[in-house]
């Protein structure tokens, strides 16, 4: 009998019964596997890229589906990192999309990379594991390396969700430094100089909304990119730089 291919497996009501069931176990896989679906369709093409904490996995292992002249992955060097990072080993590599480099520095200091050199600066799940005063550095830098027309896209958990799921003020994971409430992070993006000019929810959680408690079916149900940032576990934005827009 011929193996089911995948992609009817998983809208079969058995695998659907069983997702459902064990959400639990399977929601950080969500989490991620709707992370890996923004990244494959909704960040712009660019010849050099600058992807800020992507030791644990670069914007190319998730999926960025276009050609690049230079992928550079800053990242701090491994003796700075939190210990369940320490040993993820970072080299330069040549893949068929173009060839990555690894800087080790901080997020703060990108001076290594020429001012008005890049076309988009991605952040995925970083800004968070550093304080509002060194996010504040890094969008500095990031609009002093950005070339006229170039992107600044950043992913984060919305805190008005997290909050839900500790029950505490506590953050969702010991290494973050702050979990953004949107309203917080939108007024810091625009008086550091940005423009958003997409917003996106990452997995909408309709049950915990409702409930005010953490429904782990809704990382299965709801595991995709939707308009309704507000009750998503992640927060998406796209900015350009404000001074970009203004009309001489």
């Amino acid at each position: 009998m011929p193996e089911i291919p995948l992609h009817q497996q998983i809208s079969e009501p058995g695998y659907v019964r069983w997702a459902v069931a064990n959400a639990i176990d399977i929601h950080l896989f969500m989490l991620h596997n709707a992370r890996v679906k923004l990244v494959a369709t909704r960040l712009p093409k660019a010849e050099v890229i600058v992807d800020l904490g992507g030791a644990a996995g670069s914007i190319y292992a998730m999926g960025y589906p276009h050609e690049f002249e230079k992928l550079i992955v800053v990242d701090l060097p491994p003796d700075a990192r939190h210990d369940m990072y320490r040993d993820l080993m970072l080299s330069d590599v040549r893949t068929p999309q173009g060839p990555i480099y690894t800087l080790l520095t901080t997020m703060t200091n990108l001076s290594a990379i020429p001012a008005g050199s890049v076309g988009l600066v991605w952040s995925g799940q970083s800004i968070e594991h550093i304080n509002e005063e060194e996010a504040r550095e890094v969008y500095a830098e990031v609009l002093r390396i950005l070339k006229p027309g170039g992107h600044f896209c950043l992913d984060t958990p919305n805190r008005l969700i997290t909050a839900i799921h500790t029950g505490t003020d506590e953050w969702i994971h010991p290494e973050h430094k702050i979990e953004y409430y949107p309203k917080h992070l939108q007024r810091n993006l625009r008086e550091a100089g940005f423009t958003i000019i997409e917003q996106i929810g990452v997995v909408e959680m309709i049950n915990t909304r409702q409930q005010g408690q953490i429904d782990y079916r809704d990382f299965y149900v709801s595991s995709g990119l939707n308009t309704n940032l507000e009750d998503s576990y992640i927060q998406y934005y796209h900015c350009v730089r404000s001074a970009d827009l203004r009309v001489p």
